[in-house]
């Protein structure tokens, strides 16, 4: 359902598992593309959570960045530009066994209706920092 539903927004992209390969599908990944959205990964999280969604920030933050591997004398901290976008676009949604088809269309929904006013949600966003966005409610 998120596969096929998530099409229709313009931004977001489920990311499925490499062809050939099986998968037990314990995740239900998707990519937000800030520019094309107009919300931050982290902001839409923020709006999902206010809506009793739990959807989760996925790879994040990367290796690289936790101890003891981020130390400022580290080589490694800023070498993985690829690994930092990944872990500041993936979301992680709900998927487990009470995890409904109607569920998963009403997070659609949410997400569809978030794009859709995107820039009336920023405009009464106020950013603590890059990792905490306070909600307008």
């Amino acid at each position: 359902t998120y596969r096929n539903d998530i099409r229709s927004l313009r931004g977001l992209e489920f990311i499925d598992h490499a062809r050939g390969e099986d998968s037990n599908y314990q995740y239900a990944s998707l990519s937000v593309d800030e520019q094309q959205t107009g919300l931050s990964r982290d902001l839409l999280l923020s709006i999902l959570r206010a809506e009793n969604i739990i959807a989760r920030r996925y790879f994040h933050p990367g290796v690289h960045r936790i101890p003891p591997f981020n130390e400022a004398h580290s080589p490694l901290t800023d070498t993985f530009r690829v690994t930092d976008e990944l872990s500041n676009s993936l979301i992680q949604l709900p998927i487990n066994g009470e995890t409904t088809i109607s569920h998963c269309h009403r997070i659609i929904e949410i997400m569809g209706f978030c794009l859709d006013h995107s820039e009336e949600i920023q405009s009464k966003t106020v950013l603590l920092d890059e990792e905490r966005p306070l909600n307008f409610g």
